[in-house]
């Protein structure tokens, strides 16, 4: 997965100053600090940050009546009050931070280092009740500090349960984690077994425009679509199901290897897409045109 740090500086004596940046395509963002000021309680800012001993972690309490201190956008930004806990690793770790189902309103949860790098950051996961949060497969590096906030989204405040779990060590990415460890994909239907997830497609001698979509009646996952010409590369199509339709078409080179990611934005579940390449309205394989737009009305 393509990961992006926004290297920051925390407003505190521990701290120096940061400027504004924009939130990536992945939701993890700028870590805003707001006041400090008055009388705190212990956990309330990264100064006193509740500290965690031990992964596995069940942490229980609530944001009610404490400060807003701090901010990423996670897709939206929010005023809602949030609570600190810190954990200093010895050695690396790979873990899940989880208020899935276990809060009683509408939770946000982010994860930065000592520096204030943002390493993790989710804001209502698919599939998790209640509009809770959920960060999976988060790499925490050894020897450093991290803090785990619970926010909420807007101004909502309340109860949380929020779960720590993982193992020691870094977990070695899995075939189509990783662009470098990109999955083959071919004409026809394909099946992405989780997001974020990556492909390569090389194209025939006439391609034509190339079809790129998830979008099919039986189909349940949100999907995000990025495709560019290279690893690291240039963005060539993008579709989030709101351009006119799901999936993206565009001209396309003959014999050139295209990278396709499927980010998880709004869903890590599996699910299947089709790729078709379609030259004045014929596709080139055994599914016509006209019979796989059909599919997406």
């Amino acid at each position: 997965m393509r990961k992006v740090l926004f290297v920051l500086a925390i407003l505190s004596l521990a701290f120096g100053v940061a400027g504004a940046k924009d939130f990536n395509k992945n939701g993890c963002g700028e870590l805003v600090v707001k006041s400090l000021d008055g009388n705190r309680q212990g956990g309330d800012t990264m100064e006193t940050a509740t500290v965690i001993d031990a992964i596995p972690a069940t942490l229980t309490g609530t944001t009610v009546d404490f400060a807003d201190d701090y901010d990423v956008a996670c897709s939206w930004a929010g005023a809602a009050p949030d609570v600190v806990y810190s954990f200093t690793t010895e050695t690396a770790w790979t873990i899940d931070v989880s208020t899935c189902g276990l809060a009683a309103y509408d939770t946000k949860i982010f994860v930065a280092d000592s520096e204030g790098n943002v390493v993790g950051c989710n804001d209502d996961y698919t599939g998790c009740a209640g509009y809770t949060s959920a960060i999976y497969g988060l790499e925490l590096a050894a020897g450093m500090t991290y803090f785990f906030f619970v926010d909420g989204y807007g101004t909502d405040s309340g109860e949380y349960v929020m779960e720590i779990t993982g193992e020691q060590g870094t977990v070695p990415p899995e075939p189509g984690e990783t662009c470098e460890l990109a999955l083959l994909a071919a004409e026809g239907w394909n099946s992405a077994p989780f997001a974020t997830s990556y492909f390569t497609y090389t194209t025939s001698e006439e391609p034509g425009d190339l079809l790129i979509t998830s979008c099919a009646d039986f189909q349940t996952a949100d999907t995000h679509l990025f495709v560019y010409d290279a690893c690291d590369g240039n963005l060539l199509a993008e579709s989030d199901d709101d351009n006119g339709g799901c999936g993206e078409a565009f001209p396309a080179t003959a014999l050139t290897t295209y990278v396709i990611e499927w980010t998880d934005h709004w869903s890590a579940a599996p699910f299947e897409f089709f790729i078709g390449e379609v030259v004045n309205g014929v596709s080139n394989d055994d599914t016509s045109f006209g019979a796989v737009k059909a599919m997406f009305r």
